[in-house]
């Protein structure tokens, strides 16, 4: 090797070697106190990557990545203010979304949408202070909303739908103090009527009338405290009407 090329080599080394003691020492690394400050990434016991994400005087912040143990990305959360809040966004280990929202204090709040494996969101739900608050939605593979409930501070309280999968009306009942109370009704997928009455703290009361796929009026029962005391049938069929009282998912 030449002067010349050893010259050049040394200064290269020389320059580039700081570089690598100076990454080195900032990684990991505690102050004084013991408080985690700068860049971190965690390892377990098998050296396998955990986290990685910075810290200033122990309290995290910025963006943090968590992985899967084959090292494919598992949850990337974006601190903000001091720390105790973040944006995240889970994942499946194809790469897909899992999952996003917003944790406060590592509680979920506002909007939290999840996903199939497939990449179609499933669904949609509201937190606030850590209690379900506002429309849940369910949703069709197609995208179409299958089934929306209304929750009031950890209860379900207001309108509560189901759908078909073309978007026409299932169910139409109201919540009231975490039970169903008042007025609902039934459709057939035409959107015909199929079957309508009161409840009254999660039983059928008063009457209830039933209907055929024509809009016929196929029977009547009359209800107290969630008894069936009287039953009158105008048209007999066998079309699922036996049913039509009994809402899924409740």
């Amino acid at each position: 090797m030449s002067m010349l090329k050893r010259i050049l080599l040394l200064i290269f080394v020389s320059s580039v070697l700081p570089v690598f003691s100076q990454s080195a020492d900032t990684l990991n690394r505690t102050d004084d106190q013991g408080r985690k400050q700068g860049y971190w990434i965690k390892r377990d016991a098998k050296g396998t990557k955990k986290y990685e994400g910075q810290f200033k005087d122990d309290v995290p912040y910025g963006r943090f990545t968590y992985f899967y143990e084959n090292g494919k990305v598992k949850a990337v959360s974006n601190l903000i203010g001091d720390g105790f809040s973040s944006y995240t966004t889970t994942y499946y280990e194809n790469g897909l979304k899992m999952a996003e929202g917003k944790y406060v204090e590592k509680q979920k709040d506002s909007l939290w949408s999840y996903y199939n494996e497939r990449g179609k969101l499933v669904s949609q739900e509201f937190y606030k202070d850590n209690q379900k608050h506002g429309q849940w939605k369910l949703f069709f593979e197609n995208g179409q909303v299958s089934e929306i409930i209304t929750w009031e501070n950890g209860i379900k309280q207001g309108p509560w739908r189901q759908f078909f999968k073309d978007g026409t009306p299932k169910l139409e009942a109201q919540f009231e103090n975490d039970k169903l109370n008042g007025p609902a009704k039934f459709y057939y997928k035409s959107g015909t009527l199929k079957a309508s009455g009161q409840y009254a703290d999660d039983v059928f009361s008063g009457q209830w009338k039933y209907f055929t796929s024509e809009a016929l009026l196929q029977r009547t029962e009359l209800y107290r405290n969630g008894k069936l005391i009287k039953k009158e049938v105008l048209i007999e069929v066998d079309d699922g009407l036996e049913d039509a009282g009994t809402p899924e998912n409740k």
